[in-house]
């Protein structure tokens, strides 16, 4: 499983041309010099490096099921800094009617150039080109209200608030799941306490435990990613399949059920968690460690009754990493 750094070029020597999609080196930083291999054809996978690194093994970013890699690259790259969150996007920046990038004007002309090389006008939006150029502009009509005005407006504010709305509850979800990994670490050190005063073992009393905070990471990670993927498929023209409208209400209504029913179960898993079950002694114990298990087990259902829809239902010919209930995989040796 593990290559050190100081062995890279002599590795790297070995693999041969045609193993190259499958081997690849730990994106860890600092780099922990770790080489991870898949198998031959297999490299749409999810693995975690021994030294704890998780990340998706075909694009190499982190972990972003059920995500293909186009849109987890899309959105990351979207909201890489804090600075640029959507409320400051949408108060310094139009989007490019070619690209449909956010395009920031840093100077006081209104005729700006996006970075995919599209030229338009800052005030209305239409490609510069003909007359409508920053040294003649004869019937521009920039400054005039016209109908469609407010249409377009429209549109640009239900493209704001659709934004607004994944990304919030995207961040909602990875922002729980920080709150419940300090949750995991306070009933880690009470387990301690009592393993020291022998008064559990917990290997044998609170397995059951450990095993709903993996099922609840699990689930929660799933959740936050699937904005970004609804965002994607049913909110943005990046994949275009050729659905009829009927047909992609009927597809974005059966993922709503599917999402809703998990996040439903996860919050419910959540709720029983955060119980002070490791102060919990006789019946009411056992009533807790009952419902968790069954939580865990039922939270583990959904989710792959998730991936079934995505996988059968949704997304074709676009490739994503299998659903692994146990986690992500052990990084193997080359």
């Amino acid at each position: 499983m593990i290559k050190k750094l100081k062995r890279r070029r002599t590795i790297l020597h070995h693999v041969q041309k045609d193993d190259k999609k499958s081997i690849k080196w730990c994106p860890s930083i600092p780099h922990c010099g770790n080489l991870i291999s898949v198998d031959d054809g297999d490299e749409y996978r999810e693995v975690e490096c021994a030294c704890g690194k998780e990340f998706c093994f075909s694009c190499t970013l982190e972990a972003h099921l059920p995500c293909s890699c186009l849109m987890w690259a899309s959105w990351s790259k979207k909201f890489r800094d804090e600075s640029e969150n959507v409320n400051w996007i949408t108060a310094n920046t139009k989007s490019c009617p070619n690209c449909h990038k956010p395009v920031q004007k840093k100077g006081g002309c209104n005729h700006v150039t996006c970075h995919c090389g599209h030229c338009f006008c800052w005030l209305c939006g239409e490609a510069n080109g003909g007359s409508h150029t920053i040294r003649r502009i004869r019937d521009h009509t920039c400054g005039s209200y016209k109908e469609d005005d407010k249409t377009k407006i429209e549109k640009a504010k239900r493209e704001i608030f659709q934004c607004t709305h994944y990304y919030n509850r995207y961040k909602a979800h990875r922002d729980s799941l920080k709150l419940e990994t300090e949750l995991k670490n306070r009933v880690q050190e009470k387990i301690a306490i009592l393993e020291a005063k022998k008064k559990i073992t917990s290997s044998n009393d609170l397995g059951w435990a450990k095993d709903g905070f993996s099922r609840l990471f699990r689930s929660r990670k799933i959740i936050s990613y699937l904005y970004p993927f609804a965002f994607y498929l049913f909110g943005n023209n990046l994949f275009k399949d050729g659905w009829m409208k009927k047909q992609r209400e009927l597809k974005q209504n059966l993922f709503k059920e599917q999402q809703q029913q998990l996040e439903a179960m996860t919050e419910r898993l959540s709720l029983f968690l955060e119980e002070p079950f490791v102060g919990y002694s006789g019946d009411k114990l056992s009533e807790i460690r009952r419902k968790i298990i069954d939580l865990s087990e039922a939270t583990d259902n959904y989710c792959r009754r998730l991936y079934d829809c995505i996988e059968n239902d949704l997304i074709g010919t676009i490739q994503i990493a299998p659903y692994r209930s146990i986690g992500l995989e052990k990084a193997s040796e080359p």
